[in-house]
């Protein structure tokens, strides 16, 4: 009770960022007093992120290479059987998908409701990067792109195929997102929020398939429709920053936005959204059984 206490005196933390349950006080009950105050090693590795902007490329470059290297070393041997595992993998996803789309998607919509649409896409909110609950888990979703490099893995081991929108996916994510950390892009926490709330959807799904689940309810085209939309949004929110960064004329307070960072947003998800456009007319119009969803074979 005592760090309650002390949360309650210390609503602006060192960083000058405003804890977001001081805010809105009575979400304070539905935090565990560890995501409230563990802010100094998710700062601490934030930062790390900021001072080693080429991390990201050196990671996605070694995967590339295990990738080769694993196909390689399975091509002559039989596939293994890590069932169990795998589901407790793509469960424990689906549950952090979760628990990061709640912790990040309230503060994006009290700042999408509460400010114009041009200041929540170019103003930079320390709240979003500060020393607090928001950008603690701001830092693990960062982090969380390495560790679902397993997917791959368990892809491989068991011999299944590896289509390019997997491989992809997954290398443009992790250096997406090492890079909107890095330059604090505004508009960062909305494709979070997105990404995890799709995340926890799709891995939830995998391991329903996986324990060998399929209610009638399940169908992977919600999970693709899912999938589309992120893309949509996301694609749009590129294309309106970019308008907002070209027309904004305003010498006192510019959109302070990265252009890089945001024509590799347009290109990125705009190249997502004619991969998966490409699978759903194949899978669900044109009926091709052959298709495969993120390297897995939807039946």
């Amino acid at each position: 009770m005592w760090l309650q206490e002390k949360a309650a005196e210390e609503c602006v933390v060192a960083s000058g960022a405003i804890e977001f349950t001081c805010m809105y006080p009575s979400l304070g009950r539905f935090y565990f007093e560890f995501e409230l105050y563990l802010w100094k090693p998710s700062a601490a590795a934030f930062y790390w992120c900021v001072d080693n902007p080429y991390f990201s490329y050196a990671t996605v470059t070694i995967y590339a290479l295990l990738i080769y290297l694993g196909r390689k070393y399975m091509a002559t041997r039989e596939p293994f059987k890590w069932r169990n595992t795998m589901a407790a993998w793509n469960l424990l996803l689906s549950i952090y998908s979760l628990i990061a789309a709640l912790r990040i998607g309230l503060p994006v919509l009290h700042f999408v409701t509460s400010d114009s649409f041009r200041d929540t896409l170019c103003e930079h909110k320390e709240i979003n990067y500060g020393r607090n609950s928001v950008g603690f888990y701001l830092t693990t979703f960062v982090w969380s792109k390495y560790f679902e490099l397993l997917d791959t893995f368990f892809i491989i081991i068991h011999k299944k195929p590896l289509i390019l929108l997997h491989w992809y996916h997954h290398i443009s994510v992790l250096v997406f997102a090492w890079d909107s950390a890095a330059k604090k892009a505004p508009a960062a926490p909305i494709f979070a929020a997105m990404n995890a709330s799709v995340h926890f959807i799709m891995y939830g799904y995998y391991f329903l398939t996986t324990i060998k689940y399929k209610g009638k309810w399940m169908s992977p085209m919600f999970i693709t429709i899912a999938q589309i939309s992120q893309m949509v949004v996301g694609t749009s929110i590129a294309i309106f920053t970019l308008y907002y960064y070209v027309t904004d004329k305003s010498t006192e307070n510019p959109c302070q936005i990265n252009l890089h960072n945001v024509i590799s947003a347009f290109v990125m998800y705009g190249s997502y959204l004619a991969l998966f456009l490409q699978f759903f007319i194949s899978k669900y119009i044109l009926k091709n059984k052959k298709a495969s969803f993120a390297g897995k074979k939807v039946n």
